[in-house]
């Protein structure tokens, strides 16, 4: 993962959670999905952002590449999360 000092690692989920407490991370309950764009864009371009873990990222395309651009102006890694659904136990594991 990349690290930025004084930058944080937010985690925007429903049920995705971190395993255990980290230094500079943060997890949000993920936005209903016409707010979602927004939120994230707003996240990135905070200037607070080093990494950005999303479950189930989905949006349209014109969205999607204004996100995807923002993330590399601001030099913010986005990862899109996609869960087992088979298992009920989903985590995020460092090490960071």
């Amino acid at each position: 993962m990349l690290t930025h000092a004084n930058k944080w690692t937010f985690l925007v989920a429903n049920h995705i959670r971190f395993s255990e407490k980290q230094v500079n991370c943060i997890r949000l309950i993920k936005p209903k999905q016409n707010c979602l764009s927004l939120w994230l864009e707003k996240i990135v371009t905070g200037g607070q952002c080093s990494n950005l873990f999303v479950e189930h990222l989905s949006l349209d395309e014109v969205s999607f590449k204004r996100l995807k651009q923002l993330c590399i102006d601001y030099k913010v890694a986005l990862v899109n999360l996609m869960p087992n659904k088979q298992q009920n136990n989903n985590v995020v594991k460092g090490p960071w």
